[in-house]
């Protein structure tokens, strides 16, 4: 009896539950088959928090946004942007630029109806959705659709220790040309607008299917992630504004290809899909593999693969640039003693006075890349040929004649392990030959030849908030004299030297904090080893020091950000220890009338200083820009005060920016205030200079839409003030610097969309 009644419950049980898991199922799929497949969305567009400088225009069936680009929170004032020609940006291949972030003229047009597919349509390159921000969102993929912009984030260090990241805080960058701001991922500077910390989130965007965008909080206020979502990034669940329930995407706080929407799962009219600037160089834009795969009937991988795609990719880019310029000083300069008066001239003809200097410069370099599955190798050869003519006595021959050629060459290999760990690595070098022309009556430095070689290698660590680099480099500089010179003759010198380098940055929500400790050298110049002649631009006779050692430094740079929405704060404090100083100091000489100068060392010198930093950016005035900073710079050495210290500043600009989108634009008005400080801490062989202030005033226009032809007009120094800036080389003979000075410049872009 007991086993015969185990049994019935047992049947009785798993029947039980046989009909439990068929009744889940009927009701999974009756909601399946209930989920709507049009959903209407006005009255949600309506009531989303836009910035006022996205404007909307509804019509029947469709909305027509039209936003600036320019988002309504704070960004970076520096981004790293891929140089010239490439494609797949990484640390080794970007420099840094100034915010260059630019008003773009958009037009979208979203269905308010918009309408759910079984069937998705991957999105492609350039702008996806527009953002309540004002900015546009783009899908997880750089230039070369490969490449995650999240997941490949870097910070780099330039040579003035300007520090600057691929991607803000905010998920987003602008292109370096265009400046088109845009985002890659959860843009946590908007959603902290709208949402309340563990609370749903709202609308913050919407994609060009029409469905909207949301942050990564569900309509409890949990947090989702990706195994919540569908290939797209997409759910169908309620939201504050649909609380019955909606399809809808959502965007992740990853660094991964979630981080934005890869595909759409509603109909998207691909005319609205606007094409993604152009990053670098002149590039094609991206075909629509996924449209030829479906014509061709196969799939998109095996497309890629016919294309070669996921094979060795090799870039190429050349560049030639040529210049000639005359520098000098307008009037007649015979007179044995210069003085202010003998430079004076009422001629309006710009052409060749005496004293003068001619420079010619050609410039060409070649730039290879190959790039593997994890690797990028790079090769740069460059030439660079300069002559340097003076003219003194006579304008027909020169009295100083220089050819000046350079050969430059740096192979480069970048390994990137995984998202968190790359390493640079790579051999660097020029040759350096300067010869004199045999006729010529003066020789600054002799005919020689400089060999430079370095290798280096670098380390780029991230973990969580925190970006590390590290890097060691060792460099070793030839020096070969091939003429009799200054009673040296055949004269080798030879300079090694091995540096290191360590920072990190720490980047925040509102904050971002660095730190850097470098080493670095400096071989004295074949000028500062050899000179013994005229140099007429700073009228003086310079004397150099064949014994003259490298210069050696040690420098701590320090930097402390903080970004709010309407407010930026940045402080820079640096300190700087220079072993062997080299500088040129006067001996109680002439030659030729002209005071001498010689080379010699200091053993020891602290430089130290910093800039402080402030832009403003009122949220009543999103057209106004304030921004402020004070630079200064001081040194202490043992024996004597350094000498061409420059004068400590204080530089403020107000600009108003204007959004106009018609024939004619005034796109910015700006005007800059700088005051500099007296500078009385001077060598014993220099005057002080007295405080003085400078008033610059200009503005910018657009005449066109396709090809604009951009205007400039503007006053520099407007109070026409007398000044000297205490670095110019005429001090010491009270030349001023230039008055008040109005200019209007004119510049038309030649520019053809490649099909």
């Amino acid at each position: 009896m007991n086993r015969e009644s185990d049994m019935k419950k047992l049947v009785i049980g798993l029947t039980g539950l046989a009909v439990i898991a068929l009744n889940s199922a009927v009701f999974y799929a009756a909601n399946a088959a209930d989920t709507p497949k049009t959903f209407a969305t006005s009255s949600a567009i309506k009531a989303a928090k836009w910035n006022p400088t996205v404007k909307l225009t509804y019509s029947k069936s469709s909305v027509l946004m039209q936003p600036t680009g320019i988002p309504n929170h704070a960004r970076d004032a520096y981004y790293a942007v891929p140089t010239a020609g490439v494609v797949v940006p990484d640390a080794s291949t970007s420099v840094v630029m100034k915010d260059p972030t630019k008003a773009q003229n958009y037009k979208f047009t979203i269905p308010t109806s918009p309408k759910y597919s079984s069937k998705t349509t991957s999105t492609s390159l350039g702008s996806i959705g527009v953002m309540i921000s004002g900015a546009v969102l783009y899908n997880p993929y750089e230039g070369d659709g490969k490449t995650v912009a999240m997941a490949s984030n870097f910070s780099i260090t330039n040579a003035d220790g300007i520090s600057a990241s691929f991607v803000d805080k905010c998920a987003g960058h602008p292109t370096p040309q265009q400046g088109a701001y845009h985002y890659h991922g959860l843009p946590t500077c908007v959603t902290a607008k709208v949402d309340k910390v563990s609370k749903p989130s709202h609308i913050i965007g919407f994609a060009l299917d029409g469905f909207p965008i949301y942050g990564d909080r569900d309509a409890k206020g949990k947090q989702l992630t990706a195994k919540n979502l569908d290939q797209c990034n997409g759910i169908y669940s309620a939201t504050p504004e649909f609380p019955k329930g909606i399809y809808h995407y959502v965007l992740l706080s990853t660094s991964d290809v979630r981080s934005s929407i890869a595909c759409f799962h509603g109909e998207v009219d691909s005319s609205q899909i606007q094409a993604m600037p152009q990053m670098g160089g002149a590039q094609m834009p991206m075909p629509d593999l996924a449209a030829a795969a479906k014509k061709l009937g196969v799939t998109e991988e095996v497309l890629k693969a016919a294309f070669g795609t996921n094979y060795k990719n090799w870039g190429l880019s050349v560049r030639y640039n040529y210049s000639s310029s005359v520098v000098g000083i307008p009037g007649e300069t015979e007179d044995s003693i210069p003085t202010p008066e003998s430079y004076q001239t009422t001629e309006q003809e710009r052409k060749l006075l005496l004293p003068s200097q001619l420079f010619h410069n050609h410039f060409l370099s070649i730039q290879n890349s190959w790039y593997l599955a994890k690797q990028t190798i790079s090769l740069m050869l460059g030439e660079t040929v300069n002559r340097l003519q003076e003219f003194e006595d006579s304008k027909d021959t020169a009295a100083l004649n220089m050819l000046l050629s350079n050969t430059l060459y740096h192979l480069k290999s970048v390994t990137k392990f995984n998202g968190q760990f790359n390493f640079v690595y790579g051999f660097q070098g020029m040759i350096q030959d300067n010869s004199n022309d045999p006729t010529a009556e003066e020789k600054l430095i002799p005919s020689s030849v400089t060999f430079d070689n370095g290798i280096y290698g670098l380390m780029y660590f991230k973990y969580s908030k925190w970006n590390t680099q590290a890097g060691i480099r060792g460099d070793v500089r030839t020096i070969k004299s091939r003429e009799n010179f200054n009673g040296f003759e055949g004269v080798k010198k030879q300079f090694p030297s091995l540096n290191f380098s360590i920072g990190t940055v720490r980047s925040g929500k509102e904050s971002t904090a660095r730190m850097n400790v470098s080493t670095g050298f400096r071989a004295p110049h074949l000028s500062e080893l050899m000179a013994n002649g005229a140099h007429d631009g700073a009228l003086r006779y310079e004397i150099g020091d064949i014994n003259l050692k490298a210069e050696k430094a040690t420098q701590l740079d320090l930097t402390y950000e903080i970004h709010k929405d309407h407010l930026e704060f940045i402080v820079n404090p640096f300190g700087n220890y220079i072993h062997d100083y080299i500088l040129l100091t006067p001996i109680d000489s002439t030659i030729d009338n002209l005071p001498v100068f010689q080379y010699k060392q200091m053993s020891q010198v602290w430089l130290y200083g910093g800039d402080l930093a402030i832009h403003f950016h009122p949220h009543f005035a999103h057209w106004l820009h304030l921004e402020s900073n004070y630079s200064f710079i001081q040194s202490e050495s043992k024996n004597e005060k350094l000498a061409l210290m420059p004068q400590n500043r204080i530089s403020s600009t107000m600009r108003i920016d204007f959004k106009m989108n018609s024939w004619f634009k005034l796109t910015e008005i700006v005007v800059q205030h700088a005051y500099l400080f007296e500078q009385n801490r001077v060598a014993s062989f220099e005057t002080s200079s007295p405080a003085y202030q400078l008033i610059n005033i200009g503005t910018t226009m657009k005449l066109g839409k396709k090809m604009p032809i951009n205007i400039g007009f503007g006053v520099k120094n407007l109070l026409n003030a007398t000044y000297i800036d205490h670095l110019s080389r005429l001090k010491n003979i009270q030349v001023s610097q230039p008055g008040r000075n109005v200019y209007l410049s004119l510049k038309y872009t030649f520019s053809k969309e490649l099909k």
